[in-house]
């Protein structure tokens, strides 16, 4: 029956959608007792009257909801909410492990791009180590070969030094004879030192 009266325990276990649905008319304050198939609602008798009087799709309502739990519409109603809320599951499923594998790709390129840094990092590290080596290695090269070069001017500047103060003392001192016969062996010693003094100025030029 439409109007069967259910226990009050199984009443309160009712959804929120079924319990706001009212049980009669709304319209007329009376109980419904006819289904317009036509227009998918239920009616009262003062509806059936007024609206649907043409209607030729109008059954009892105690027809129409009879064994409706067990009917096909009601089977096929569960079978489809049962396969739309499985569809769902499965894409929440999808979508969780597809932002599951975004942390995981996320996680592997930042490890990649530390490695790729910490390559490059000592890549870096032992370029500069090379360098600094290198610097290294070239100054104190650089600096033997400056002391060797600035000792054989020493010995230059000793030699020459020497014909300069022989130079001053024999103007001084000597007799034009002894001055004209000492010229010969300087002007050789001078055009030696010159000739050396020249190459080293040279290769100086070339090298800077």
């Amino acid at each position: 029956m439409n109007h069967r009266t259910i226990p009050i325990e199984d009443y309160q276990k009712l959804p929120a959608s079924v319990t706001d649905i009212k049980q009669g008319c709304r319209d007329h304050n009376r109980k419904f007792d006819f289904y317009c198939l036509f227009h998918n609602e239920p009616c009262c008798v003062s509806c059936v009257s007024e609206k649907h009087g043409n209607c030729q799709k109008l059954k009892s309502l105690q027809e129409v909801v009879e064994d409706v739990k067990s009917s096909a519409s009601f089977t096929d109603l569960e079978d489809r909410v049962q396969d739309i809320r499985d569809l769902i599951d499965i894409m929440i499923t999808e979508k969780q492990d597809n932002k599951e594998s975004l942390r995981l790709q996320k996680n592997k390129m930042i490890t990649e791009v530390q490695n790729v840094r910490k390559i490059i990092h000592n890549h870096l590290d032992k370029l500069q180590t090379d360098l600094l080596d290198k610097l290294e290695n070239e100054e104190k090269n650089q600096s033997k070969s400056i002391d060797s070069f600035i000792e054989k001017l020493f010995e230059m500047h000793k030699h020459v030094e020497e014909i300069y103060n022989d130079l001053n003392k024999t103007k001084q001192h000597a007799s034009d004879f002894q001055a004209f016969l000492c010229i010969y062996k300087w002007n050789q010693t001078i055009e030696k030192e010159e000739k050396h003094w020249m190459s080293w100025r040279t290769n100086q030029m070339m090298m800077s």
